[in-house]
Parts: C-alpha cells; sequence; structure tokens
C-alpha cells in the first residue's frame, strides 16, 4: 500500500485492495486470502481429528495469525476443535490443562484437539 499512495501522490489515479489472509483489517467484512487459508486449517484439523481419535491422543493444532484469531476461530469452530485459544481472548493454561484432563460430566475428552492461533506459541514454551 506504501507504493499506492506514492503513485497517488504524484497524481496517478489507483485503487489499492489489501491483502492479508489474517482478516485483521479494520473496515473490511473478510479479506483476500481468509477463507482458503480457514478451508485449508479446516481440511487439516478433519484429517487430524481421526488420528487423535484412533490413538487417544491429544492434538495441538496451531494454525497462521499474527495477533489476530480469527483463522483459528473459524477453522476451530468449523472442525469441531474441544479448545480453541485465540490471542484476543486471554486465558489460563491451568483451566485449560485441568479442562483437558477432566473432559465434561457428558463428554469425557479422550482426544481432545486444541486450536491454536500462532502467536500463542509462547504458552506452550515456544
Amino acid at each position: 500500500m506504501t507504493i499506492a499512495y506514492r503513485l497517488f501522490k504524484d497524481g496517478i489515479p489507483i485503487i489499492g485492495i489489501p491483502k492479508t489472509i489474517d482478516n485483521d483489517l479494520r473496515g473490511t467484512e473478510i479479506s483476500f486470502g481468509f477463507d482458503s487459508a480457514v478451508w485449508i486449517a479446516t481440511e487439516g484439523i478433519d484429517r487430524i481429528h481421526t488420528t487423535a481419535q484412533s490413538h487417544h491422543r491429544i492434538m495441538i493444532v496451531e494454525v497462521m495469525g499474527h495477533k489476530a484469531g480469527w483463522i483459528a476461530l473459524y477453522a476451530g469452530v468449523a472442525g469441531g476443535g474441544d479448545i480453541i485459544l485465540i490471542p484476543e481472548i486471554p486465558y489460563d493454561i491451568n483451566v485449560i490443562a485441568e479442562k483437558v484432563a477432566k473432559g465434561t460430566k457428558t463428554v469425557p475428552l479422550d482426544h481432545p484437539l486444541i486450536k491454536s492461533a500462532r502467536s500463542l506459541g509462547t504458552c506452550f514454551g515456544d
């Protein structure tokens, strides 16, 4: 957008369209690449879900999203995530660990899927 602005200042009529898969641009409903990123993430989550179920494993899926949790949220909901972590909502890792250990009264989490946006990597010791 910097180059587009320079061209505009030089008198060249131009239309700039920002592109980010993070869908984090204020004033936009959806950005280019976001739908594709969610589709790819959801497909990966669907594939790993059966592995988690058959091997009774806890799976943590980290998806793209610099400082925005839109991809994690959309893909987590679409892929049936048990726990979805996004940077916009604070959380306590101890509460998450307890949730994974106990599950719920009606649904034991014997193969929980945890979705995380990329910027949350530090909570897992990265």
